[in-house]
């Protein structure tokens, strides 16, 4: 993505507080919507209405055919995109006495919600959050635009790649300004000077685009599920996720979404995409209950994200990041580099994208699929973040 594609606009941001707040000492939650003024220049595509099931599949055609355009071919110029968009957020703090005072701003990639961070089942043994938290930091956790209880926008001019990015602008400077303490939340919330940004999968490639547009606004990165490799492209088909139109999907779930809002027919779908274990007793695998849970936190998609993720939104290199930067992997990731992700990189190309960050790490998480918080050794792997983050003085 071209810092060219976003325009930057001053923003401020207003919250209002849920009633909602964890029982727990360790970690204490505080829920809240976050209305967002934004402006960013987006993409008019090429673009197949997707309005019912057999659009949905003629949509994954049309991206898969071996003649079909190609990312390029398919934007038809720009649209400048100007409005307040409503987005659920929940932010956790650290008990007294074990506070960095170090905010992680977590985002989400597709399919999930920000529940992807925080899992509901076990949450000792899955949950990055409370793992995070345990360890000093405020972490703050949204729905992406379109997902979860955040708006749903248009999915052809909207909710795309551009306004993301500066969504996640808004959201840091909301951070770094101290308007987190006037946002109608029931704590103070002093301005944080350091920022660690973590993505997931597409939400990865949002906090890459963020870091080469904003590099002064984000402290330290980790990336998961996503590196800039060769081909820095998904390892699966369109069609191979089988996508039905959300609001015929689940109408009761998905029926607030509206023209081209996707989501993957079944939980076979989101195994294929998310999931790995060689057997029942697989020690990094996948359990039945976790495979469960990803079918209850499944969240559509808008085509415009999709073909983001296919490369439709270049990326640049970042020289004003000078912070350290994390790739945290998984070695059987199927999306990312069809179930073996061993040696998938370079790290001279990692350095050409971040010539002057402190350190670069790369981590391959042994045994683990694309959905990195849904195995077994997932604590193992926080751990792992963690004791980097702290290594590098955050």
């Amino acid at each position: 993505m071209k810092a060219a594609i976003v325009n930057l606009f001053a923003a401020l941001c207003a919250a209002r507080a849920i009633t909602h707040t964890s029982n727990g000492t360790t970690p204490k939650c505080y829920e809240f919507m976050i209305d967002v003024p934004v402006t960013a220049v987006n993409y008019v595509l090429d673009l197949q209405r997707v309005n019912n099931n057999i659009d949905a599949v003629n949509f994954a055609l049309d991206i898969d055919g071996r003649t079909s355009p190609n990312a390029t071919e398919r934007i038809l110029g720009n649209v400048t995109v100007s409005a307040t968009y409503s987005l659920k957020a929940t932010l956790c703090t650290p008990g007294a006495g074990n506070d960095k005072h170090v905010l992680q701003l977590l985002t989400h990639g597709l399919i999930v919600d920000s529940r992807y961070w925080d899992v509901e089942i076990d949450r000792e043994q899955y949950s990055y959050v409370r793992a995070a938290v345990a360890e000093g930091y405020t972490v703050l956790n949204y729905d992406r635009l379109g997902h979860g209880l955040s708006q749903k926008p248009d999915a052809y001019t909207v909710v795309q790649g551009p306004l993301e990015v500066e969504i996640l602008r808004v959201i840091t400077e909301m951070a770094r300004n101290g308007t987190l303490s006037s946002s109608g939340l029931p704590i103070h919330v002093a301005a944080f000077d350091d920022v660690v940004h973590v993505g997931h999968s597409y939400g990865s490639i949002l906090t890459a685009a963020f870091l080469a547009v904003y590099p002064d606004l984000s402290s330290a990165a980790i990336l998961t599920g996503y590196i800039f490799t060769s081909n820095s492209a998904p390892g699966i088909s369109t069609a191979a996720l089988a996508f039905e139109y959300a609001a015929t999907n689940n109408p009761t779930l998905f029926g607030d979404r509206g023209s081209g809002y996707i989501v993957p027919a079944s939980i076979s779908q989101v195994q294929l995409g998310f999931y790995h274990r060689d057997n029942a007793s697989d020690p990094a695998g996948f359990t039945d209950d976790l495979l469960a849970y990803g079918e209850v936190i499944k969240q559509p998609l808008t085509v415009a994200e999709w073909l983001s993720i296919r490369g439709l939104l270049k990326l640049g290199p970042s020289p004003g990041f000078k912070g350290p930067i994390q790739f945290f992997e998984a070695e059987r990731d199927f999306l990312l580099c069809g179930s073996n992700c061993a040696d998938d990189y370079e790290l001279a190309t990692l350095e050409e994208f971040y010539p002057n960050a402190s350190a670069i790490d790369v981590y391959l998480q042994p045994g683990a699929g694309h959905g990195l918080t849904f195995h077994k050794n997932a604590t193992a792997g926080y751990a792992v973040m963690l004791t980097w983050l702290d290594s590098q003085g955050f």
